[in-house]
């Protein structure tokens, strides 16, 4: 990625040969996760990190095979998922976290290009798919289940073509009715949520033993978790 006048000095754009070496470490991270004992592995291709820096044109300014058109922005992406199946073998199960969107920003990948990404990867081999976004955090005034568009996309589009793939919708979960309604309605196959078990660890059993699926997580999504955890202190601040 060429460097932006905000980013600091020393910063230079990724060579092939980069880009190619760092594939690899992914495969080879892969690896070890699986000899570790690990059941599945998880891409992570959103929230800005490098993969997601590649779909996002407003962001790869590259002007060779890994910029440009969707397909050359997807490529690595599509490469590091290609390396991981060949290392993991056949019947390992891989995931990715990616962006349904990056956002309203000009230059931003749209739900209709994830979905196109989402297609591609399902040929490479991923197999579960969960929908995020750029930023959660700015996400939170948006309500609940912010990323269901995009999930709803996805899982229409894998249906056709790969029925075997699952997709998992995350980020602002925090209405039981709602995320019932996720699934019940097909929106997506799996509801995944993070920061709510920071404050209530029993949140499953809390919303399993609730009559009316009305309960709502008492997480308000104000990011002070992430804060603690750069510190080494992962907890809640509402959390005494």
């Amino acid at each position: 990625m060429g460097p932006s006048k905000n980013e600091a000095e020393g910063v230079r754009e990724m060579t092939i040969d980069d880009i190619h070496r760092t594939i690899t470490e992914f495969g080879k991270a892969a690896l070890r996760a699986k000899n570790t004992g690990f059941d599945i592995v998880m891409i992570h291709g959103a929230h800005g990190y490098l993969l997601s820096q590649f779909l996002c044109p407003r962001i790869n300014r590259r002007t060779d095979e890994y910029g440009g058109s969707l397909e050359n922005r997807a490529r690595i992406v599509r490469e590091v998922a290609r390396e991981i199946r060949k290392v993991v073998g056949p019947d390992f199960p891989i995931a990715i976290k990616m962006n349904v969107d990056d956002g309203p920003e000009e230059g931003s990948m749209t739900i209709a290009e994830s979905t196109q990404v989402a297609l591609w990867l399902a040929e490479d081999g991923v197999e579960l798919f969960e929908a995020s976004c750029m930023n959660p955090i700015k996400k939170k005034n948006e309500g609940t289940c912010y990323n269901r568009a995009g999930a709803e996309s996805w899982r229409k589009a894998l249906r056709e073509k790969y029925p075997h793939a699952l997709v998992a919708l995350v980020g602002g979960v925090r209405s039981q009715k709602e995320s019932e309604d996720c699934l019940k309605s097909g929106v997506c196959d799996l509801i995944s949520v993070a920061r709510p078990f920071i404050r209530e660890p029993d949140l499953v059993d809390i919303w399993a033993s609730n009559p009316n699926h009305d309960s709502e997580a008492k997480c308000v999504s104000c990011g002070a978790c992430l804060k603690n955890a750069f510190r080494g202190e992962f907890k809640c601040v509402f959390n005494k």
